[in-house]
């Protein structure tokens, strides 16, 4: 502004504001994205299904009717094509529960003991069936997604108590401790362990380590549990040496 021969400027630094609007910008971009692939996952989840369960409906009614007449080989055949179609309808549906991962949701306040001890419950037969003991420490009350957290501590629960070590009592400490961000918990067990070069590897969807009849599963588990901890701002990561288990990290930020 220019009077009487003086002149006056005002600076006004929007860096910051510049900064935000670029963050929101991205986070639109972001959004937008994962509405679009998870529609396209459904869609492609939904397309996929319908053969499958024609295929499995066909399979029933041949067996049913016509089963007696095969051979010891054709029956194995048989057993064996419906086995693999029905393990490709669960990875389906599996793929579609990881695509809902991504979803907007609301925080909430939940209390990680109540949550701990629901899950114990529900996993209480398998609990019995390997004799395994499980010490939980006192676990924080936090802002988080009370159903997907619900899911990771099941999923890291009964992947110790799967991945146990043989005539080996399953021994599982559950702890969490407070930092800077939020909080770090511990999943550690006394399991047969991973090896180093598998440690990014189990993090990936669909990625297994064993066979089928080592183990059974779709490795989707420890997938979900990285999705999860990801929509809570935090990282997953294992500790691990063969035939001495493992401790699971993950971080949520608060």
């Amino acid at each position: 502004m220019e009077t009487e021969g003086l002149e006056l400027r005002a600076i006004r630094d929007i860096t910051k504001t510049k900064e935000q609007e670029e963050k929101l910008r991205k986070y639109s971009i972001l959004e937008a994205k994962s509405k679009e692939m998870e529609q396209f996952t459904y869609i492609a989840s939904h397309d996929l299904r319908h053969p499958l369960q024609t295929i499995l409906s066909y399979i029933k009614v041949f067996d049913k009717d016509y089963a007696k007449k095969l051979d010891e080989d054709g029956q194995m055949c048989l057993h064996l094509i419906s086995e693999a179609a029905t393990r490709m309808d669960k990875l389906v549906l599996g793929l579609l529960d990881y695509s809902r991962l991504s979803k907007i949701k609301q925080l909430e306040t939940v209390n990680c003991n109540d949550i701990i001890h629901a899950v114990l419950d529900d996993l209480n037969l398998a609990i019995q069936a390997t004799d395994a003991t499980i010490t939980v420490n006192n676990m924080p009350t936090l802002s988080a997604y009370p159903l997907e957290l619900r899911q990771l501590f099941q999923n890291l629960i009964s992947n110790a108590l799967k991945f146990k070590r043989n005539n080996i009592r399953p021994e599982i400490n559950i702890s969490a401790k407070q930092d800077k961000t939020g909080y770090t918990f511990e999943f550690h067990d006394n399991g047969i362990g991973i090896e180093e070069k598998d440690r990014e590897k189990i993090f990936q969807i669909f990625q297994r380590l064993h066979t089928h009849e080592e183990y059974e599963g779709l490795g989707l588990g420890l997938a979900y549990c990285k999705k999860i901890v990801e929509l809570h701002n935090g990282q997953i990561w294992v500790r691990s040496k063969p035939g001495e288990g493992s401790t699971f990290y993950f971080t949520i930020n608060t």
